[in-house]
């Protein structure tokens, strides 16, 4: 009696009884199968059109497939999807094609019981069983990606909130501020956690979001410091700052913006940042014209300068020697602005300037006094 073939007969059906148990064959005849599908896991682009498509290494016992090894289900309402099942051999991949477009939302799909060809062993060829789940988001076609805000300032002891919408074809909005990647074209400035924007330090920055391959049109972020309810300029680039007798003005208040810093930071409380600024002012006109209007100028400076006496006076500590020499050193800070300052004062050469007690009033300064005192207390 030959015994050979009922042994043989065993061995096959010892074999595909053990097949059901998850990576019998893998591990007992060493096969090692790469997997790729589409979409991948946790995709958020999927169109409702989607075929949904898994490749193996190996060939595909395509007898075995139908619907029932295939299970996609709509995560928010737990329906299953009915579709269809086809393998194409040249590519060993098996495609899954839902009889209807997918609605917005997250699925998840699993592939079971599938047979794919193993290693032959005596005369016949092993089948083994592998199982693949994963999840992915099928949204309609978007059509644009939008941020809340078209810019941001923000003070640098401060935050900032941002979102993101996302527009459908159908015309239909989701915010996708969680999902979204952000695209900063300088890190130092801010960081972004989920869609909380926390300065780091001065400067400007841009902001743009990606989603689903989309990107946002871009926006400008603004890091500023505030002293004293006084909104500072950005400190200038100090060799294009100097290039020029003006420098730089960016806010256009008539006051060069590294003079601007220097006073806000140095005097601190508004009286004395108020004097400072109209001083600076007056500056900038002198560096400007500084002969051809040097008569105006220096009656400008001559009744700030009675406004000085009258805030010294207030007994709130305002040295105005000192600020004499801060102005100078700040403001006429280059050759060319040195010589533009001589040029002024030599104009008002050979003249009589100057006033007295009576002139030291309130009525002299160009803003109010009393009010911004009660903001100092």
């Amino acid at each position: 009696m030959n015994i050979l073939k009922p042994l043989q007969i065993l061995l096959i059906l010892f074999v595909l009884e053990q097949g059901a148990s998850a990576g019998f064959f893998s591990s007992f005849f060493g096969t090692d199968t790469t997997l790729t599908h589409s979409p991948k896991s946790d995709a958020k682009d999927v169109s409702p059109d989607v075929v949904i498509k898994l490749s193996y290494g190996e060939d595909i016992y395509h007898s075995s497939l139908s619907t029932n090894n295939i299970q996609l289900t709509q995560l928010s309402s737990g329906k299953k999807i009915k579709g269809s099942v086809s393998y194409n051999s040249a590519n060993k991949t098996i495609s899954f094609r839902p009889n209807a477009l997918l609605q917005r939302g997250k699925y998840h799909i699993v592939y079971k019981d599938i047979l794919r060809r193993g290693k032959a062993f005596f005369f016949f060829r092993f089948y083994t069983l592998k199982k693949v789940e994963f999840d992915f988001e099928v949204t309609q076609a978007i059509k644009k990606l939008v941020l809340d805000k078209s810019k941001i300032e923000i003070n640098l002891t401060g935050s900032e909130t941002i979102h993101v919408q996302a527009l459908y074809e159908d015309n239909t909005t989701k915010d996708v501020t969680q999902d979204v990647e952000w695209l900063l074209s300088d890190n130092s400035i801010v960081n972004i956690d989920k869609n909380i924007i926390t300065p780091l330090k001065e400067g400007t920055t841009t902001l743009q979001a990606k989603y689903a391959n989309k990107i946002t049109k871009s926006i400008v972020i603004t890091i500023y410091r505030e002293i004293s309810g006084y909104r500072l300029p950005p400190e200038p680039d100090e060799a294009l700052n100097n290039s020029t007798l003006l420098g730089i003005d960016v806010n256009n208040n008539g006051i060069r913006d590294d003079v601007e810093r220097k006073i806000i930071e140095t005097y601190r409380e508004p009286i004395k940042i108020t004097y400072m600024m109209q001083t600076a002012k007056i500056g900038q006109e002198i560096l400007e014209n500084p002969i051809g209007a040097a008569l105006e100028h220096s009656d400008k400076m001559d009744k700030l300068g009675d406004c000085g006496m009258y805030i010294d006076d207030l007994n709130i500590s305002f040295d105005i020697l000192q600020s004499v020499k801060f102005y100078e050193n700040n403001m006429y800070n280059t050759k060319a602005r040195v010589r533009a300052y001589l040029d002024y004062n030599l104009a008002l050469s050979g003249g009589s300037y100057g006033s007295g007690p009576a002139d030291w009033t309130a009525d002299a300064c160009s803003f109010d006094v009393n009010a911004l005192l009660g903001v100092a207390k």
